[in-house]
């Protein structure tokens, strides 16, 4: 699948002209998302990328997904969107760390603090 340019930083693992994609969608709000993100960082990314075993015929986008039960996540969603804009490489580890740190991101903890003062 033909991925605009903009979205590259997107392709997490594998070479942007493998034959084979794999999208993934996950929230960075949801707790479900980010098991799957660990795992995909400790298994998947290790075999798709330059020199594993499938890193010449798959790549792995990671498709940010909001998922509307989560009343923070379009914030969340729109601060990985800017890392992947200014600072393409940094974008994965981004990602992971929102992962990890999502609990300050849960409905109940962000519900009572305006929009700037989640950023």
């Amino acid at each position: 699948m033909a991925l605009q340019p903009s979205l590259r930083p997107l392709i997490i693992a594998g070479s942007a002209h493998a034959p084979h994609t794999l999208d993934i969608f996950l929230d960075y709000v949801c707790p479900f998302s980010a098991k799957m993100a660990l795992a995909i960082e400790s298994v998947l990314v290790p075999l798709c990328a330059d020199g594993g075993k499938y890193g010449d015929k798959v790549k792995v986008i990671f498709r940010p997904q909001v998922q509307p039960w989560h009343a923070s996540s379009t914030f969340v969603h729109e601060a990985g969107l800017a890392v992947a804009r200014v600072a393409p490489q940094q974008f994965w580890p981004f990602a992971l760390a929102l992962f990890k740190q999502q609990g300050e991101y849960f409905d109940i903890p962000a519900s009572t603090i305006t929009p700037l003062e989640i950023f």
